[in-house]
């Protein structure tokens, strides 16, 4: 006989992990710490397509897993987000899964090119051709102007 209780609930959603750009979806995830008289021996995390569809596994289901970290890389579409959550297991069985995380596959976009500046009257005006998103809305852009004594203006 196991005197033992399920694992308790994460304490966070799971997170965006640097490694997620717009053709990979990473996450981490942190350890449960209530294990309640049996030792964790898989992590669950799921994740949805990037449409709102239903959870599948990511890992930690089909075969135990104590990962902090887990990776998709195939069939993942740029631009989207996705749903993921994730739940520990121990000899009881799972635990209430994890609050839902939400990671967009996208990467900063890149820097902008053909920047040219020209004189109008007392104005100087400076435009650019814009830089490729890399998946994601380009919501703001900043520009930083050096001037003679070395101070920089944004």
């Amino acid at each position: 006989m196991i005197l033992a209780d399920l694992p308790d609930r994460p304490s966070l959603a799971p997170y965006r992990n640097i490694l997620t750009d717009e053709f990979t979806v990473a996450v981490n995830i942190v350890q449960v710490p209530g294990y309640h008289g049996s030792q964790i021996t898989s992590y669950n995390i799921e994740i949805d397509d990037g449409k709102g569809g239903d959870f599948k596994e990511l890992q930690g289901d089909k075969f135990n897993s104590l990962s902090m970290v887990g990776i998709l890389s195939t069939n993942v579409t740029s631009g989207l987000f996705y749903r993921l959550r994730y739940r520990a297991k121990n000899a009881i069985g799972y635990g209430n899964y994890s609050d839902i995380g939400y990671i967009l596959t996208a990467s900063r976009p890149d820097k902008p090119t053909i920047i040219s500046t020209t004189i109008k009257s007392s104005n100087v005006v400076i435009s650019w051709q814009m830089p490729y998103n890399r998946a994601s809305l380009i919501r703001a852009a900043e520009i930083k102007i050096l001037n003679s004594d070395g101070l920089t203006f944004s």
